[in-house]
């Protein structure tokens, strides 16, 4: 199959934001190293994966400036919305980046953004109100990955591309080998929400109210959370994230996700359309109420 600007032989150069899903990050080592730690034997090029800071463009202009080289394949790896702290990364900035090298690759994982950011829950790209058919003029070749399990209910993704020569390529790639089909009534039931998705916007636009509410009241409480977006991640200090949850759970009636992350444990809220003003006024007030025990 010829794939072009495909050259089997050139150095590839992966930029991973640091914070990526570990499935990003996986993804990019096992391009690295092979799958379980072995080496491909019969491959003859090189594979060089480096993170840059979190949503830091300058940090990922300094390592490209640093570790590119002539005839490299570049792609750059991002989620859209940071899946445990909800912060959205920088497009602009990391298009503007990108600009000045030939033939790069942006992978957006849509995950925690499609159906919750932009006018229309379009996700990454509505929200900066940027198509991803305008990355073309600047060289640059989007790939992104929709998540049905998350805003569509359903489970398996969808990888998107106006390259179909490289969706044929992923097909015969050794990930993809014995690989399942979804089976049609999940792929139905995740094209009836993406459906119902872009057929009621105003589903949307109530989702992001109720995260600008809950937010707005968590910070007039004095309770401390990350992001910008639907995944609203408080920060617990010293207390156990997973005995505050109990708490949450035993006195208030309230169900929440204790994490640990990158050594900052927190409480994992996450924003619905549904839930109502008393919901979140209830909420917060237990938060607050457990957090200064």
């Amino acid at each position: 199959m010829k794939i072009p600007d495909y050259r089997p032989k050139a150095r590839t150069l992966i930029l991973v934001d640091s914070n990526s899903h570990s499935c990003v990050c996986a993804a990019a080592t096992n391009a690295m190293h092979g799958i379980s730690g072995q080496i491909y034997p019969s491959r003859d090029f090189e594979v060089v994966v480096k993170p840059y800071a979190h949503l830091e463009a300058q940090s990922l202009a300094s390592r490209l400036k640093k570790f590119y080289r002539d005839g490299d394949r570049i792609m750059v790896l991002t989620d859209s919305v940071f899946s445990m702290e909800g912060s959205i990364a920088p497009l602009p900035d990391i298009l503007a980046v990108l600009k000045d090298y030939q033939n790069a690759v942006l992978v957006c994982d849509e995950a925690h953004s499609s159906g919750v950011i932009g006018p229309s829950g379009g996700g990454i790209f509505d929200h900066y109100g940027i198509k991803p058919s305008d990355l073309h003029a600047q060289n640059i070749e989007p790939i992104l990955l929709t998540t049905f399990s998350k805003f569509g209910g359903s489970v398996g993704a969808a990888l998107s591309s106006f390259n179909k020569d490289f969706i044929d390529l992923l097909d015969a790639a050794r990930t993809s080998s014995g690989t399942a089909s979804l089976p049609p009534s999940l792929t139905a039931s995740a094209l009836a929400s993406i459906n119902l998705t872009l057929e009621n916007p105003h589903i949307v636009h109530q989702l992001q109210e109720n995260i600008d509410y809950l937010r707005y009241q968590l910070a007039n409480a004095g309770v401390q959370a990350m992001g910008k977006s639907a995944i609203i991640s408080v920060d617990v200090g010293d207390k156990s994230p997973k005995d505050l949850a109990d708490i949450l759970m035993v006195h208030h009636g309230i169900w929440v996700t204790p994490v640990w992350f990158v050594g900052k444990p927190s409480l994992r809220l996450i924003g619905s359309a549904l839930y109502s003003r008393h919901d979140m006024d209830e909420l917060v007030k237990s938060l607050a109420a457990i957090l200064t025990i």
